[in-house]
């Protein structure tokens, strides 16, 4: 699972490897945590950020303010799901990242964190969002990353790791 990520490059950055506006709500982040309000590049607006709270409730819960919060998606549970199927066509996004954590059990209690950086210096997951809204009529947007099997660098450390673009 994937619980942590990093989003620090700079906004100029950003504009020039995604091609998209300037966002004035940017903020650089070393822990990119769930519940946090994070830049996410949706396909129904690729020319700049949108800022969505990841973690996603469950469709079936009824009060997704107070619900539990799925922050991965595993890619295989798509064909499965044909919920998962319909956000996949209707509400992907890439989520921009520098790099992501993944924490190794070395006993029960015990997890010790890496950081997977790779060559590319600025990189996106994909992931699949959703639109709310809370009791009080308040919209709200929440994202979802997609993870896949792990490959040979990182599976020493975890089983999952996001899918890369």
């Amino acid at each position: 699972m994937i619980e942590r990520y990093t989003i620090h490059s700079t906004i100029q950055q950003l504009v020039t490897r995604f091609n998209i506006e300037e966002s004035p709500g940017y903020k650089p982040s070393y822990n990119a945590a769930p519940g946090k309000l994070l830049p996410v590049i949706t396909h129904q607006s690729p020319q700049g950020f949108s800022f969505f709270y990841w973690g996603t409730a469950p469709k079936w819960i009824k009060d997704k303010a107070l619900a539990e919060r799925i922050i991965n998606t595993r890619v295989e549970w798509i064909q499965e799901k044909p919920l998962l199927r319909k956000a996949l066509m209707r509400y992907r996004c890439l989520i921009p990242a520098n790099a992501f954590y993944a924490w190794k059990k070395i006993g029960k209690k015990s997890v010790v964190p890496y950081l997977f950086t790779p060559k590319s210096t600025l990189i996106s997951f994909a992931g699949i969002w959703e639109e709310y809204d809370d009791p009080d009529g308040n919209a709200f947007h929440t994202f979802s990353i997609l993870t896949m099997p792990a490959n040979e660098t990182v599976l020493p450390i975890t089983d999952r790791m996001p899918v890369i673009f």
